[in-house]
C-alpha cells in the first residue's frame, strides 16, 4: 500500500454527477470512519475515490461512464465485456430484503475471491462470514445501498486465513429501475498488511 492509504480518508461530501448520480447530503464516510473508531474495526473509507491501486482507478473510469445524474447503473450494463479487465476481484450480490434489514446473496463471485473465501456464489454472505466480521462488512454494504453511493475502503481482514492482508476496495450500488439500489458491485485488490503502522482504526478521523 502507498503512502496515500495512510492519509486522512474523511474527504469532502462528493459532489460530482459523473461519480455520484445522488449527490449525498450528508458525509456518510466520516460518520462510517467514526464507527469504524468506536468499534476497532481496522477499516477506512472515503467518497474521494482515489485510488491507490491502477486497476481501481480503471474500475472508476467504468463506472463513471455507466452512470447518469439521477440514474444508478443497472446490473445489465455492467456484463462480462465491461468487466472483462476485472472478473477475476469482482463480486456482485442481490440485497435481499429481510426483517427490515438486508441479506446479501452472491450472485457472482471472481475466481481470485472464490479462491481466497471459497466458493460462495448462491450463498449469503451471513452464512460464510461469522459475526463481528458480518457487522462491520454489512455497515459499509448497507450504506452504499441506503445512500445509493460508490465508496473506497481501506480494510484490514480479521478472518484467520487473511488476518495478514489488506484490501482496497471499491463499492458501486446498482439498481435496476436506475433510483432504488437492488445490487451491489465491489471490486477487490488484496496485498500483504504493511509492518510498522498504527491499526487502520486508531488514524480514523471523527
Amino acid at each position: 500500500m502507498s503512502q496515500g492509504s495512510a492519509r486522512a480518508l474523511s474527504d469532502p461530501i462528493a459532489q460530482d454527477a459523473t461519480l455520484f448520480p445522488f449527490p449525498l447530503a450528508r458525509d456518510i464516510a466520516a460518520e462510517l470512519n467514526a464507527r469504524s473508531l468506536a468499534m476497532g474495526w481496522n477499516a477506512l473509507c472515503d467518497t474521494k475515490l482515489d485510488f491507490d491501486r491502477r486497476e481501481l482507478s480503471q474500475m472508476k473510469d467504468v463506472w463513471r461512464a455507466q452512470c447518469r445524474p439521477g440514474r444508478l447503473p443497472s446490473r445489465a450494463q455492467f456484463d462480462a465485456r465491461v468487466l472483462k479487465p476485472f472478473l477475476r476481484e469482482i463480486a456482485i450480490l442481490e440485497a435481499v430484503p429481510h426483517r427490515g434489514r438486508w441479506r446479501y446473496l452472491h450472485r457472482l463471485v471472481g475466481s481470485a475471491i472464490a479462491e481466497r473465501t471459497g466458493e460462495t456464489t448462491g450463498k449469503f454472505l451471513d452464512e460464510i462470514i461469522p459475526e463481528p466480521v458480518h457487522e462491520k462488512t454489512v455497515a459499509y454494504f448497507d450504506a452504499v445501498i441506503e445512500h445509493r453511493c460508490p465508496l473506497r475502503v481501506i480494510n484490514d481482514y480479521d478472518v484467520e486465513a487473511m488476518n495478514h492482508t489488506r484490501g482496497e476496495i471499491f463499492l458501486m450500488p446498482l439498481a435496476d429501475d436506475g433510483t432504488t439500489p437492488n445490487m451491489l458491485l465491489t471490486v477487490s485488490y488484496i496485498a500483504a498488511k504493511p509492518t510498522g503502522l498504527k491499526p487502520l482504526a486508531s488514524r480514523a478521523v471523527v
